[in-house]
């Protein structure tokens, strides 16, 4: 029994220990990658990484246009007036343009190790500046759209009587 007792601490320790050295190997390679970077390849990175927080503040939002799209379409179906419901149609459109806005930009950027094979640095820098412009376009038409549908809710909600 006692041997057993040993043995499982004896297996604990080198365990933890083959986990802690594992773990500590992997932060000093990415360490070492980082180091690794010419000038040039730490400004595209940044420019990359500066590009992707734009992406990732709006990108939560994504759910949130859906739900505030469906539920202007449900709202257009109780609105008699057709005013009304032109003007929920256009906000419905614009959030659609703009959910679809972000997909197309996904689905089109490319990380900057995949240009440097065919682009010079200057224009890995160039196509890095005009997709941080479409993402900011991108998080703009989102943020309105989303704003626009949200309100046009609370003004064509029925009102409850307190």
């Amino acid at each position: 029994m006692k041997i057993q007792l040993f043995n499982i601490l004896l297996l604990s320790i080198f365990t933890f220990s083959s986990c802690t050295s594992e773990n500590g190997s992997e932060q000093a390679s990415t360490a070492d990658e980082a180091a690794a970077l010419s000038p040039e390849e730490a400004a595209e990175r940044d420019a990359w990484e500066a590009m992707m927080v734009i992406h990732d503040d709006v990108m939560p939002k994504m759910s949130e246009l859906n739900r505030t799209a469906r539920a202007l379409k449900e709202q257009a179906q109780s609105v008699s007036e057709d005013e009304a419901q032109a003007e929920i149609a256009a906000a419905v459109q614009k959030i659609e343009a703009a959910s679809e806005g972000m997909m197309s930009w996904m689905a089109d950027i490319k990380h900057p190790d995949k240009l440097r094979d065919s682009l010079s640095h200057t224009a890995v820098m160039e196509y890095m500046e005009k997709e941080t412009a479409k993402i900011a376009q991108v998080r703009e038409d989102m943020l309105h759209s989303l704003e626009n549908g949200q309100s046009l809710i609370s003004k064509f909600s029925p009102a409850v009587d307190q």
